[in-house]
């Protein structure tokens, strides 16, 4: 389950390996790794390449081998000593086990009256429609590289993008913190947090906690992206007596998984391997 870049690594194994093997996804096949822009740090690449670019090789790979796959939302997963169910929008799907390659959901801030700006002004990660917001201010909240990543994919089109971090520095690899500081049209401040989002219907401006003349005072803005965090996105999974076997988990949605491509890709692949393993001496 999951079409991110554990999801398919995963599943071009099983596959390869001889296995009947079905990639279930709700969005697009790919996961958020298809929308970044640029990865430069994907071994093999040396120039780089788009996360679009490199999430169809990953597809055209694992479809060579027989690889289905299928869109829709997972509901809920029952394993017992005899498989798993896998119930899903689409109606059920029997298998004898499952790989959770799920990922991970952005945090909300935990503000009161947050969710009612969902998609009026608060988002998340658009690396891929940066360009919907050009000539305007945005504002990012966040202090790793995904934050990174996501203003500098702004910058390219708004009139000005303000980062927001609650640390003093990003927690970020030297190019991106680099890039963020050269870029003219970032202004990054540190040290905040946000207190109380404002608007009429829709974001308009933010109110942030802070120790200097900006406490209290609303910073306008037209789009805010929430990247402070992020954290395991799997359904509810009921396991009966000797079901644990048949479930394995890969990518950011295992605890401990590194958040990087890469990572994920060889996290699924050794989990596929766990999983193959499994179906050998199992069945």
């Amino acid at each position: 389950m999951g079409g991110g870049p554990a999801g398919l690594s995963a599943g071009f194994y099983l596959s390869r390996a001889g296995f009947r093997t079905l990639c279930l996804e709700k969005e697009c096949v790919g996961g958020q790794a298809s929308r970044l822009p640029w990865i430069s740090n994907y071994p093999g690449f040396p120039k780089g390449v788009g996360g679009a670019a490199l999430m169809k090789r990953f597809l055209e790979q694992a479809l060579k081998y027989g690889l289905k796959t299928r869109k829709t939302s997972v509901r809920r997963v029952d394993a017992d000593g005899t498989g798993t169910t896998i119930l899903t929008d689409r109606g059920t799907v029997r298998s004898r086990a499952v790989i959770l390659a799920t990922g991970s959901r952005f945090l909300p801030l935990g503000l009161p009256g947050e969710s009612r700006f969902h998609g009026r002004g608060l988002h998340h990660a658009v690396f891929d429609r940066a360009r919907r917001f050009s000539g305007r201010v945005v504002g990012v909240i966040g202090g790793g590289e995904t934050a990174a990543h996501q203003a500098l994919a702004l910058a390219r089109h708004a009139r000005k993008v303000l980062l927001f971090s609650r640390s003093g520095a990003l927690k970020a690899i030297a190019p991106l913190r680099e890039g963020v500081a050269r870029h003219p049209r970032i202004e990054m401040f540190g040290g905040v947090s946000a207190r109380r989002l404002l608007g009429n219907g829709k974001l308009s401006a933010v109110e942030f906690a802070a120790g200097d003349s900006r406490r209290g005072v609303p910073v306008r803005m037209d789009a805010l992206f929430v990247l402070a965090g992020k954290e395991a996105d799997p359904p509810p999974v009921r396991i009966s007596r000797g079901g644990e076997k048949a479930v394995f988990t890969a990518g950011e949605a295992r605890k401990g998984c590194k958040r990087q491509v890469v990572a994920a890709a060889a996290d699924g692949l050794s989990r596929a391997m766990d999983c193959e393993r499994y179906l050998r001496e199992a069945w």
